[in-house]
């Protein structure tokens, strides 16, 4: 079996059900129709008067391939960049925030699948939600952004034998990354580490409950404490919302320098370095996030480490 073959099975085998909240408002959307009721615009200080560099529709090879000179500088929108990046997307279509919710099961996951060493392979799952509601109910603007990328990541055992063969890997662990500083592990060979447990559905795909509006990954369901006292900012799940069956729709995403498998997929996307939502600017609003190529783990020279928290 091809490898792109057999990590499109490993990805289909071990995709999660997503049981988003029972109140939820903001659903996941595909890229290129979040694209298409989006502007490019760069940071000038301006805010929503800040230039327009590519109307709507955002083309995402064009996205890739932008250069402007702002205050002297040139910026590059292209590849991975230690430097915030001044670009950023814009909704224009005010309905685009509540994304697909009628259209779930064919709203796709973005999949990376790399090879730890000769014994471990993960797969990273990328969840796409036009926007971020907010985090206090008496805030309006507190934590809300444009765009929001999600992830979880599933390490496996390889086989020491019959590699090709999809059923005979195992899981290992699974990373849920929160809130940019509070992802944490769970160790999925029987370790007795953390209490509570990774659950399956009936024909085996892992379950993964989302956060309402946030839409941070948790595996129970219930209050998830954070850390700030009297639970200000916890976050809440349940399973009595819609599920999100994402092994229907997989979609590959490659490595940032194959250029030949984003011209033949239309994911040019990936290279953006700038963020997919305006920077913030009311009280406690949030930041756009950045793709999954700028996440922890998505290049090997930044590898997700198993840790104690």
């Amino acid at each position: 079996m091809e490898k792109i073959k057999l990590h499109e099975e490993l990805s289909r085998r071990f995709a999660p059900q997503v049981r988003l909240h029972s109140r939820e408002l903001y659903f996941p959307a595909e890229v290129n129709w979040y694209l298409q009721r989006c502007q490019c615009q760069i940071r000038t200080g301006l805010n929503d008067k800040d230039p327009i560099l590519l109307p709507r529709p955002v083309d995402p090879k064009a996205l890739a391939n932008l250069q402007h000179c702002l205050n002297g500088r040139f910026f590059y929108s292209k590849g991975i960049s230690k430097i915030m990046s001044p670009f950023y997307l814009r909704i224009v279509e005010p309905n685009t925030v509540y994304g697909r919710p009628q259209e779930l099961d064919q709203c796709p996951v973005y999949t990376h699948v790399y090879q730890n060493n000769e014994y471990e392979i993960d797969i990273q799952y990328f969840f796409f939600y036009a926007y971020n509601g907010p985090l206090l109910s008496y805030l309006p603007s507190a934590g809300i952004h444009e765009g929001d990328w999600e992830h979880i990541t599933f390490r496996l055992k390889v086989p020491s034998s019959d590699v090709e063969n999809p059923e005979k890997y195992t899981l290992l662990a699974l990373h849920t990354a929160r809130h940019a500083k509070e992802g944490r592990w769970y160790l999925l060979d029987g370790s007795k580490r953390y209490s509570d447990t990774l659950k399956f559905t009936e024909d085996g795909h892992p379950i993964i409950y989302s956060s309402k509006f946030g839409h941070t990954s948790y595996v129970s369901c219930g209050r998830q404490k954070r850390f700030v006292p009297f639970g200000m900012i916890d976050d809440y799940t349940d399973d009595q919302g819609k599920w999100w069956s994402t092994w229907k729709n997989i979609q590959h995403i490659g490595k940032i320098e194959d250029e030949d498998f984003m011209e033949k997929t239309n994911t040019w996307w990936l290279l953006f370095n700038g963020l997919w939502g305006p920077y913030g600017y009311r009280l406690a609003e949030g930041d756009g996030p950045t793709g999954p190529a700028m996440k922890e783990g998505y290049s090997r020279e930044d590898p997700i480490t198993i840790t104690n928290s």
